[in-house]
């Protein structure tokens, strides 16, 4: 059983974290385009994107609660994967991706 309820974590933190990296990127890659460099963009589209994805996951994450204090076998381990999940993106989006973004389009920018 604890296999299968950590596997399910890892399939919901993926799928969280490609939603909130795809919207990411397509904000950074357009402030790029418009002329503004890899460490300003990244940091704006993070400052942009914080709010929604704050709120949308601390709501996400407090729906689920009386899925995990339920403790059924079906309901808290659906219920812990959407909480960790939600959580582990916020993190992932909002304070590593926007560095990730920096570092790698900078050296780019730098081998051109």
């Amino acid at each position: 059983m604890y296999l299968c309820s950590t596997q399910s974590k890892w399939y919901t933190f993926e799928l969280f974290f490609g939603i909130l990296l795809r919207y990411h990127l397509q904000h950074a890659d357009g402030l790029r385009k418009s002329g503004w460099i890899a460490r300003d963009a990244a940091y704006d589209a993070g400052s942009r994107r914080m709010v929604p994805i704050f709120l949308t996951t601390a709501t996400t994450a407090m729906g689920v609660v009386p899925m995990i204090i339920e403790a059924t076998s079906f309901w808290m381990p659906v219920g812990v994967s959407i909480c960790a999940g939600g959580i582990g993106s916020l993190i992932m989006v909002v304070v590593m991706l926007p560095v990730i973004y920096w570092k790698l389009y900078e050296k780019k920018k730098d081998k051109q």
